[in-house]
């Protein structure tokens, strides 16, 4: 049974020249409760904050 979720986990879908990966992040209850109230797309808008971290860690 863990193959099969592993297996779902990876899946790579194509969006025009991006592409996503499905995964499992824990955020605390607040991080989450902070993006969900921020309506449509908060999803995207924790992509968004993880990339700029990402970049200002690489700098």
């Amino acid at each position: 049974m863990k193959t099969q979720r592993r297996k779902r986990a990876v899946k790579r879908k194509s969006v025009g020249t991006k592409s996503w990966e499905v995964v499992k992040v824990v955020l605390d209850d607040d991080v989450a409760a902070y993006f969900r109230r921020s309506g449509r797309g908060w999803q995207s808008r924790i992509t968004a904050a993880l990339r700029k971290a990402a970049k200002r860690k690489r700098a």
